[in-house]
């Protein structure tokens, strides 16, 4: 079988542009050498810049946010980066050329101006990244701080009351929106772009989505920036990680404006492509690992297919938010895409290589042995959002509500979702006994 791979690679690229000095942002800091240097006892402790969100002063991990939210910004979301150099890196990191890097939408981040694009998550080392990004010529003398910006369009501000940030970063980072402070992860309260993170972020922590909740809403009409700089903890680090997803708390509707919250269960199966021709629909738990058999033992995929019946959401209604409720009965680190699916299945009868029970006109993607088997061809390539979970117990995951309204407006076949990556190896397992994995769409009307 084919498998897609969601890694792009631009290390080439710095090549290209020139390593000019360029301004730094006008922020105190404590050099690198002065926060490595220091010992024990001597004024500097990593507690002291422990996780601080602007906001909130204890900043949950793993903890379902307040709903119902709007998802503004995918983890999938594309971004533009500052590419550093490929040569003499370390003596010549780049910088952005002003701080309108961070609150103007007209700044320029072109290819022409040093900076590229690609998909989140974006980063080096760790051999998961969907966009790998240049730390220069030299492992042991990297760049400290890289740079990232993503514009996007809200219609109106007023829906909303605050902001949440989840930030998975490796190490530390900062995080701006039009322009604002309004997280600092990892970092201490003075930074420029040579201070190292206060602290190494490791094993599971590398891998955590820290919610920041409570962050005011400073949005306005039409098009936002989020703005994010990602500190290393030395120029000797192997790695970098960052993604980041943002969602708004839905503000009370205005006078005259119903709102109404409905829940949905689902028809879900797994899919196994050791186990080709079995039915698992009656399973009370849906299977997600891109190495199935016991202890992974095998090349094999296991996909999670999912979808809703979402007719009693009113013609017309304004679809303001929705999510999916369920619950982890087995972790991973892990990120598994939440991939639109644009072929049909019925739950008691989807097999890997049998849709619907009748072994004509079946899954689209070749290989099977009959009329084809589940593969690219039966999903979109690029994940509205993605999910893992680094503890058992409810998980929440936020959708696009675009995607519910292109639903039941007819404009996209209702044929749910499919969870799946076929890169990494970890299980993730979610307990599907009852309502199954619970769509909860909020919406108004007149």
């Amino acid at each position: 079988m084919t498998r897609p791979r969601f890694v792009s690679s631009i290390l080439g690229l710095a090549a290209a542009f020139a390593c000019e000095s360029l301004e730094e942002p006008d922020v105190s800091y404590e050099s690198i050498d002065s926060l490595e240097d220091r010992e024990p006892g001597d004024g500097f402790d990593p507690a002291d810049h422990a996780l601080t969100d602007l906001a909130a002063e204890t900043p949950e991990t793993e903890a379902p946010p307040p709903f119902p939210q709007a998802l503004l910004v995918s983890p999938t979301a594309a971004w533009t980066f500052l590419v550093q150099p490929s040569e003499n890196s370390g003596a010549n990191c780049r910088v952005p050329a002003d701080s309108t890097w961070r609150s103007s939408t007209t700044f320029t981040d072109t290819p022409a101006a040093g900076w590229a694009s690609g998909f989140a998550e974006l980063g080096y080392g760790d051999g998961d990244e969907r966009t790998e990004i240049p730390f220069g010529d030299d492992p042991d003398d990297k760049c400290i701080t890289q740079y990232f910006r993503h514009e996007f369009t809200v219609s109106n501000p007023n829906l909303y009351s605050t902001l949440t940030v989840r930030l998975l970063r490796d190490d530390g980072a900062a995080v701006y929106i039009n322009g604002n402070l309004v997280v600092r992860s990892n970092l201490p309260s003075s930074f420029n772009s040579e201070t190292v993170a206060s602290s190494t972020v490791e094993d599971s922590a590398e891998d955590t989505f820290f919610v920041f909740s409570g962050i005011a809403n400073n949005l306005v009409t039409g098009t936002n920036l989020i703005a994010v700089e990602v500190h290393q903890r030395s120029d000797t680090n192997p790695d970098v990680s960052f993604a980041l997803e943002l969602d708004a708390n839905l503000a009370p509707p205005a006078v005259g404006v119903t709102r109404t919250t409905l829940t949905f269960a689902s028809d879900e199966a797994t899919i196994d492509e050791d186990s080709r021709n079995t039915n698992f629909g009656s399973s009370s738990v849906c299977r997600i690992d891109g190495a199935s058999g016991e202890n992974n033992s095998s090349t094999d995929e296991q996909v999670c297919l999912a979808r809703w019946n979402i007719t009693a959401i009113p013609a017309g209604a304004t679809i303001r938010a929705a999510h999916l409720d369920t619950n982890v009965t087995n972790t991973t680190p892990d990120r598994y895409g939440l991939h639109v699916l644009k072929t049909d299945w019925v739950e008691s009868r989807v097999t890997w290589e049998d849709r619907n029970g009748s072994l004509t006109g079946d899954w689209t993607s070749p290989g099977g042995t009959s009329n084809g088997q589940f593969g690219i061809n039966d999903f979109e390539a690029e994940p509205v959002t993605v999910v893992n979970a680094l503890a058992t117990g409810e998980r929440i995951i936020a959708l696009p509500p675009d995607l519910i309204r292109r639903w039941r407006a007819l404009e996209l076949p209702n044929f749910g979702l499919a969870f799946l990556d076929f890169i990494d190896e970890n299980g993730l397992d979610f307990s599907t006994s009852g309502a199954g994995i619970e769509l909860v769409v909020t919406f108004d009307q007149p």
